[in-house]
């Protein structure tokens, strides 16, 4: 889920375990011109660090996680690409998805 405001943009995450979780993880959403490129802005915390711990979350429940990036006034106008990711906070190293890339598309935005 996305939403706009300026400058201010929202994208709304919605996390299901389907095992128990022992240890946290960061979750992060990254804005870029294309899939090859690094981040041009991005939000990166703890997952569900304002509500729950990943430990005491329920198996099954879904919940939804606020992710806010502030646009950068002098980001040109164009077409980007969302990105949303999972890695460790202690190696950084990424949580691969099941269909074993290590971020998932979440569609393009259009600044202007």
């Amino acid at each position: 889920s996305l939403h706009r405001e300026e400058r201010l943009l929202a994208v709304y995450l919605f996390w299901e375990l389907l095992e128990p979780q022992p240890e946290a993880w960061m979750g992060a959403v990254h804005l870029a011109p294309n899939a090859a490129s690094a981040p041009t802005v991005q939000r990166d915390k703890l997952v569900l660090s304002d509500y729950w711990t990943l430990s005491e979350l329920p198996v099954g429940e879904i919940l939804p996680d606020r992710y806010e990036m502030v646009i950068p006034p002098d980001l040109p106008a164009g077409s980007y690409q969302l990105f949303a990711l999972l890695y460790s906070p202690e190696s950084g190293q990424r949580l691969p998805l099941a269909t074993g890339v290590d971020r998932l598309y979440l569609g393009d935005f259009a600044w202007h």
